[in-house]
Parts: C-alpha cells; sequence; structure tokens
C-alpha cells in the first residue's frame, strides 16, 4: 500500500501463473472477493468487495540451490594455454557456423566479469536478478560476478566456442555467497529464453548452462526448465558433486543431466551419479583442476580463501565445470544449423560422446564422455 491508497486497495504484481485470459480472470477476481482496477506499470490496483478482509498469509521458503564447484586457488595473471579439458574433449577452434549470429548460449550463475579479456566482444549485456550484492561490508557486486563462478563457467564456454561468433549472455542469478533460491534462478532461465536483443532481431538464446542445484525438486524450477524446453531451448545441468544421486534440477527429465570426468578420463568421485546422467565432461578433482577465467577484481570467494591480489584466471574443480563445456558444444551445433530442436541436438551430442565404463548407458557417464570433433563432424554432415 501507499499514502494514497484506501484501507480496502492493494497492488498485486501479476505473477507467471496468473491466469492469461481475461475470462479466466475475472473468475478468479470474483472468487477472491475482488474488483480489478489500474494500477499502471503492469500492476492491478484491487478493491475488497463489501463483506471482505485482508489476511496475512505465510508462503513456503524458497528451496536453496548452491553452485556445483570447489575453488581451488590456483591465481593466475596469464591464461593457461590449451588446457587438458579442451585437448580430452577434441575441441575444434575453427570451423564454418553460418547460423552463429541467430544463436546465443546463456550462463544463469553468479554473474560475469564484462572486461575479462577472454570474454570481451563476446558478452550480451548482463540480465540481473539479484541487485544489492554486498559482501561483509566491503564491497557491492551489483551487476557483477561477485563469486568468480560465473565468470569461470563463461570463460570455459568461449574456450570451447572458439572462432564461432556465438554471443554468452550472462544472467545473475545467485549472489557472492554462490547459494541462490529456486525463484530468482526460475526467473534467471526464464529471463534468458525471453531475451531479444532490437539490434540483432534474429538472435536468441538457444541453450543454458545452469551450474547449479540441491536435494529437493522445485516445481517452481521445473516449470521454467518446462517452459525453456516449450521455446525450444535446451538447458544443461550440472549433476552435483556429493557421490550421491543426481541433484535437482539435473535430475528432472527435462534437463540434460552432466556428470565430471578427470584429466586421467574416469569417472570423479565425487560426481553424482544415477540414470538421470546423460553424458559426462571434464571437470577435474584434487589432482587437476579446470582452469579458466576469473574475474579481473577480488571476489568474495578471492576474500574467504585469503587471496590477496586480483588475478584473472584460476582453478575450479566440479561438475560445474563440465556442464559448460557440453552447453558451448551445444552451441555449435544450433550455429551450424539453427533449424535444429533442442531434442535434435541432446540427441546428437549423446549419440557422439565416447563410451566410459560398462557398454552403453551407465548411472555414471550416461553415454559417455563429451567428444566436441565427432558432434561438430556429424553435425556438418547433416548440415550439407
Amino acid at each position: 500500500m501507499n499514502a494514497d491508497m484506501l484501507p480496502e486497495e492493494m497492488l498485486l504484481a501479476p505473477g507467471p501463473d496468473f491466469p492469461s485470459r481475461s475470462v479466466t480472470r475475472s473468475a478468479w477476481f470474483k472468487a477472491a472477493g475482488l474488483r480489478r482496477g489500474s494500477g499502471g506499470l503492469g500492476l492491478l490496483l484491487m478493491t475488497m468487495l463489501s463483506g471482505c478482509t485482508w489476511h496475512a498469509m505465510e508462503f513456503p521458503a524458497a528451496d536453496a540451490y548452491r553452485i556445483q564447484a570447489e575453488y581451488v586457488v590456483v591465481a593466475s595473471s596469464a591464461g593457461s594455454g590449451a588446457d587438458w579439458n579442451m585437448l580430452q574433449i577434441g575441441v575444434i577452434t575453427q570451423g564454418a557456423y553460418p547460423d552463429a549470429a541467430q544463436v546465443a548460449a546463456a550462463v544463469v550463475d553468479t554473474g560475469v566479469d564484462p572486461r575479462h579479456p577472454d570474454l570481451a566482444g563476446r558478452l550480451l549485456p548482463l540480465q540481473d536478478m539479484v541487485g544489492d550484492d554486498s559482501y561483509d561490508g566491503r564491497v557491492n557486486f551489483r551487476g557483477k560476478d561477485g563469486n568468480g563462478h560465473g565468470t569461470h563457467i563463461a570463460g570455459i564456454m568461449a574456450g570451447v566456442l572458439g572462432s564461432a561468433n556465438c554471443p554468452i549472455l550472462p544472467v545473475k542469478a545467485i549472489g557472492n555467497s554462490g547459494v541462490g533460491d529456486d525463484r530468482t534462478i526460475a526467473r534467471g532461465v526464464r529471463a534468458a529464453v525471453d531475451y531479444r536483443d532490437p539490434a540483432r532481431p534474429g538472435l536468441r538464446v538457444r541453450v543454458i548452462n545452469l551450474s547449479v542445484g540441491g536435494k529437493t525438486s522445485s516445481s517452481v524450477l521445473e516449470e521454467a526448465i518446462r517452459y525453456a524446453l516449450s521455446q525450444d531451448v535446451l538447458v544443461v545441468v550440472a549433476a552435483g558433486n556429493r557421490e550421491r544421486g543426481v541433484d535437482y534440477p539435473a535430475a528432472e527429465r527435462v534437463s540434460l543431466a552432466v556428470g565430471a570426468t578427470t584429466i586421467k578420463d574416469q569417472l570423479a568421485s565425487y560426481s553424482n551419479r544415477g540414470p538421470e546422467l546423460a553424458i559426462s565432461a571434464p571437470g577435474g578433482d584434487g589432482s587437476e583442476s579446470v582452469m579458466s577465467a576469473w574475474p579481473t577484481y577480488l571476489t568474495a570467494a578471492d576474500f574467504k580463501k585469503g587471496v590477496g591480489a586480483a588475478h584473472a584466471y584460476g582453478g575450479m574443480v566440479g561438475t560445474s565445470m563440465a556442464a559448460p563445456h557440453v552447453t558451448a558444444t551445444a552451441a555449435l551445433l544450433f550455429a551450424m544449423d539453427n533449424r535444429l530442436t533442442a531434442e535434435q541436438v541432446r540427441t546428437r551430442l549423446q549419440a557422439t560422446a565416447d563410451d566410459l565404463g560398462p557398454v552403453g548407458p551407465d548411472p555414471y557417464f550416461g553415454l559417455g564422455r563429451l567428444n566436441v570433433k565427432q558432434a561438430l563432424a556429424k553435425g556438418a554432415h547433416d548440415a550439407q
């Protein structure tokens, strides 16, 4: 309420599940004892009908979801060159991608450092779902990556994308702590799907990376991923790092769940497992982390680890690192032929993976470890 409103009036902001048809809305208003007016700015000014009163309601707390990685302090001011992870999956740095200008890959995460040299010219404007993001009263990371995780993810994607001119859309849905909630992450997923650039009318997001997870299923998050799939957008999700069943939302049937492998092309001991696992990719372990971009300023993760100087690269371990290898490869397939559906790209990624572990699909590697070279070779053949 505000000072200009009557006690019987209240402004309501319609949520994503609010009825879209006017007839359905009218029935909803009548059942709720409300009469609709215009609140402006997309809000509804509701007036109680005679005999009705307002009652406070408690809504269930949002479920917590956290980034699926461990920060290994391997601070470096220089890039790590041709890393083991890129060699393992057969990354191709040059190729023909006729539809690249129409294909964006989104990172729904902790944000991205827009000034990182590895990401220069590749990022679309950050979509911020978090807002204020202060750490310990020392610094506010509003509008940028306050953790480092999102920048690391985007750096891996940029490495796989190589020469392909596919932009990356950073969506900040998690604060500097690395822990977010299902509702904010779901809003981030929907924002990525709905993103449009007036200057590039043919461009839209075709694949989303979600390197987050938790123990419990969330209907809000599942619905957001279903919405993405309904718009033909593939959602790639990290399986989790607790050596247990696949975390949510990776365990949802609508997700493409990714497990982690090591430098020895073996299952990472921490990688979650189960029948929901679709594919695996490099995630590293204690013997060798995955090096990638890191914010060019100190982050909350740096402060917690006692890092005293800014660095542009760092090591991380987890299924968080595995997922963006798959996400970027999916973007390359769309960039080869944007007529492909999300389901076709999913099938192609799995069909061309290197089978590891038991023959065929298994709960440890899914259908195998990602093979970029094979996936793109089949894509190039089919596009001819």
